[in-house]
């Protein structure tokens, strides 16, 4: 008696668990109908998902008829809508002009102070921040340092060594589509080495310069990719330069994830 009764409740809580589970159908295309193959569809708050097939076709076990059903494709927008065996849903292409959410974006970084075109030296870095159509980013550039010794009664070679490094950050605020500026301040430092026969630098410090410093740039996403440009300009009260010497250019490429 007591078996028959165990089994009778073990049948009745299988039953209940499986009529809790639904089967929908349904079909994944554009918004003029042509089937997605590959799309992920998934039950919106759960893990459970699966990938459409070549005709665009899936199926998925829900927890209830009424669940929430998510398809997602790469270059696509996110489309959700109530899950019904026989469903069809319809993805539209992604738009860069109206990003949908905040992303963050890394990218690679490189200045290029100089005081003249045979002069280039390059400052490589890092730009991290987080953008939809306002944001924010952190940037910053750094190429070593120089050991320089005191002044020494010999001659100069001709050669220099020069460095260069900064830290900023600013605001992001989109401008038209895809494109972006950004602006923003921080602090940069320019250093000049020349060097003596013996094969020791001096700091030349009429080439030298350090203080606030101010940028301004571009930023165009490319679906996930971002490229970059701008200008820095460090002021310094006491430099004794050219203002076109306290100018950095600054290029770069990236990645949102």
């Amino acid at each position: 008696m007591n078996k028959t009764l165990l089994l009778s409740m073990a049948l009745a809580a299988c039953s209940q668990f499986v009529v809790a589970q639904t089967i929908i159908n349904g079909t994944v295309t554009d918004t003029k109908g042509v089937p997605m193959p590959g799309a992920r569809v998934q039950v919106k708050g759960t893990n459970e998902s699966v990938l459409t097939n070549m005709d665009g076709t899936f199926s998925i076990v829900t927890p209830k008829a009424s669940s929430k059903l998510q398809a997602e494709y790469v270059g696509w927008t996110t489309t959700t809508k109530t899950g019904k065996d026989g469903m069809v849903i319809r993805m539209g292409k992604q738009s860069w002009s109206k990003p949908e959410k905040y992303q963050w974006f890394v990218a690679l970084n490189a200045a290029f102070p100089s005081d003249d075109l045979k002069n280039f030296n390059f400052s490589p870095g890092l730009m991290l921040g987080r953008v939809k159509n306002f944001g924010w980013y952190v940037k910053g550039q750094f190429n070593g340092t120089v050991d320089d010794v005191e002044y020494y009664s010999d001659w100069y070679t001709g050669n220099d060594k020069r460095k260069y490094w900064s830290v900023s950050g600013g605001g992001i605020a989109r401008v038209l589509g895809p494109v972006y500026l950004y602006l923003g301040g921080g602090y940069a430092e320019r250093n000049v080495y020349w060097e003596f026969q013996s094969g020791d630098y001096e700091k030349h410090r009429v080439d030298c310069y350090d203080g606030f410093m101010g940028e301004v740039g571009l930023m165009v996403r490319i679906k996930s990719f971002m490229l970059y440009g701008g200008v820095q300009n460090t002021f310094d009260e006491f430099c004794f330069d050219e203002m076109d010497r306290h100018v950095v250019g600054n290029f770069g490429i990236g990645i949102y994830f």
